[in-house]
């Protein structure tokens, strides 16, 4: 998750720009149906002299509003980014399941309902261009990104790393850590564990929202050669399912594995990728 974040950092730091002054910095308070209000962190240059591309950044769900923090003065972007309505402990323990399965899928409900409300408020927003309204979903976030880009309609989405087959992924995580200390016995219990905690959270499938994506909407797909986080079926079910959809989606397969650290080495081609793509759809 702090990988993904860092990412997000670099990415907005290599956004063109347009000038030296320093950005001016909003809050857009979001109502969700639950009550509660979503706090969405807006940076945008201090001086645009026409309609601005906006960017949303989705990482990993810790401090996603603070993938922000490092922004260079005048952007000609507007960039937005919110903390997750969840927060999950780094390491999870049994008896905290009962707590934690309702908070999880309230959580899950409303990201997906606070992006939908955000693409709404920056499409009305006199200073951002609708057509030009890009979400960016890194590892976690994107399978996020894919369900938002089926709930609100993105123009364009970015999925780097991402996955559907969620059974799938969380089996590996799982038997990553358990195989190879009780063999045949921890991939069993990692099947059985992945299949019932996704019963339990009620988890959407990513597969399906992917393929009801619709004619005009623009996907890139960026996917690690040597991915050992996230299973190569789990990535291929991911494309699959967005190339039965009616979006035009575009692959690049990269050397390397997951993104994790943030050595510029690892993360330049990815970076480079995102925007070579971003400015040839003519979205920054």
């Amino acid at each position: 998750m702090i990988a993904a974040r860092r990412w997000l950092l670099t990415l907005a730091l290599l956004l063109p720009s347009l000038g030296s002054a320093a950005p001016v910095e909003e809050t857009l308070s979001l109502d969700l149906a639950s009550g509660r209000a979503l706090d969405v962190r807006l940076l945008r240059p201090a001086q645009a002299g026409a309609k601005l591309p906006a960017v949303i950044l989705l990482g990993g769900y810790r401090r996603g509003a603070g993938a922000l923090d490092l922004v260079s003065a005048g952007r000609p972007v507007l960039l937005a980014g919110f903390d997750y309505p969840v927060e999950l402990p780094r390491k999870l323990r049994v008896s905290e399941v009962p707590r934690l399965v309702p908070q999880t899928r309230r959580g899950i409900a409303e990201t997906r309902e606070g992006l939908a409300a955000l693409h709404r408020q920056l499409r009305q927003r006199p200073d951002v261009d609708p057509q030009r309204i890009t979400l960016v979903g890194v590892s976690a976030g994107a399978p996020f990104a894919t369900l938002a880009a089926a709930d609100a309609g993105f123009p364009a989405v970015i999925l780097v790393h991402g996955f559907a087959d969620l059974p799938g992924v969380i089996q590996h995580q799982f038997a990553r850590r358990w195989e190879p200390k009780a063999g045949w016995l921890g991939r069993a219990g990692a099947w059985m564990s992945s299949r019932l905690l996704h019963a339990l959270l009620g988890l959407p499938s990513i597969e399906q929202a992917a393929a009801t994506l619709k004619p005009g909407q623009r996907v890139l797909l960026i996917r690690a050669e040597r991915d050992d986080f996230i299973p190569a079926a789990s990535s291929l079910a991911l494309e699959t399912a967005l190339r039965r959809s009616g979006a035009r989606v575009d692959l690049v397969v990269q050397p390397g594995g997951h993104v994790r650290g943030a050595a510029q080495e690892e993360l330049k081609p990815v970076l480079e990728a995102s925007l070579e793509w971003m400015r040839g759809e003519k979205l920054i």
